[in-house]
């Protein structure tokens, strides 16, 4: 029997008990406690087509988001503190300010929400969910209003935001990882320019232990709608090469002795940037070439 994709996840939700997150280190103008109850499960069938499964609220995600109203007021969701099938209690936040600078006041709309998924070139994922009680109706405006939130400033298709405590990074300055997955500024340092996987676009968001890079490469993650594109074995700080020799693996994190092929820059076991300009490397090539276009995850 055939494998098919799984669908996106797509919740309805009642968005209640909306307080502004006055603890650090979140900005307090940008930061919200909110609940998300009565959510209605998903129904999809499962990638064998044996039986049906669903999602409910312990399925979402950090990193997922959730829109209360129209005009494209879109949270992401930043932390989940509890969580049930029908219930999530988490802290979301209006991202960069866009919907403070939008409208002057970013406070959430209760009321009847969705949680959305984004896809791999940063825009959201609004087919409406099959739930359990009817087949609700995602009103085109506000499909339209936010997929225009996400144009405006693609977080997707153009950064890649990480976590690192004491990173000292400031915005414009080209970054490598290294095998234990930490990043370094790779300017002044001739033995690691060759690994150098991005730009630094910007720094302290939410909080100073956080940066976001613009990457030399397509960024893949195969949480992403259930992708396995992204070769699995390997870890963040792997630099994958094309195996020149068999029968073994397809890929190897060992560079090989000839044919030097470098294909994935691993970010972490599940994520990793597909490296430019490879396919046009000459033997002896170690690392990615130059700039192309590329996608985006959130940390």
């Amino acid at each position: 029997m055939s494998t098919i994709t799984l669908p996106a996840r797509v919740l309805s939700t009642i968005m209640t008990n909306i307080t502004p997150y006055t603890d650090s280190p979140y900005p307090r103008d940008l930061t919200y406690i909110v609940t998300l109850q009565s959510i209605l499960p998903q129904i999809y069938l499962n990638t064998t087509q044996s039986s049906y499964a669903q999602y409910n609220g312990n399925d979402i995600r950090v990193g997922d988001w959730v829109s209360s109203g129209p005009y494209g007021r879109a949270y992401q969701i930043f932390n989940i503190s509890s969580s049930s099938t029908t219930t999530v209690q988490c802290i979301i936040i209006d991202v960069n300010g866009y919907i403070l600078s939008t409208f002057g006041n970013n406070f959430p709309i209760g009321g009847m929400s969705y949680i959305f998924q984004l896809n791999e070139d940063g825009f959201p994922i609004l087919s409406s969910p099959l739930t359990v009680d009817a087949q609700d109706v995602i009103a085109k405006s506000w499909q339209v209003d936010l997929i225009s939130h996400f144009m405006s400033r693609n977080i997707r298709t153009q950064y890649v935001s990480m976590q690192q405590s004491g990173h000292g990074f400031s915005v414009g300055v080209p970054i490598y990882i290294d095998s234990s997955s930490f990043y370094h500024q790779s300017a002044g340092d001739p033995t690691n320019i060759q690994k150098t996987v991005g730009i630094v676009t910007q720094v302290g968001v939410p909080d100073s232990s956080w940066f976001t890079f613009r990457p030399l490469g397509h960024y893949f993650d195969n949480s992403y709608l259930n992708q396995t594109i992204v070769p699995s074995g390997f870890t963040g700080g792997n630099l994958v090469y094309i195996n020149p020799t068999g029968p073994g693996p397809v890929f190897v994190s060992t560079k090989p002795s000839s044919v030097i092929f470098p294909v994935w820059q691993m970010i972490t076991s599940t994520s990793a940037i597909l490296l430019s300009g490879a396919g046009g490397a000459a033997i002896g090539y170690t690392g990615p070439q130059g700039p192309s276009f590329t996608s985006l995850v959130t940390g």
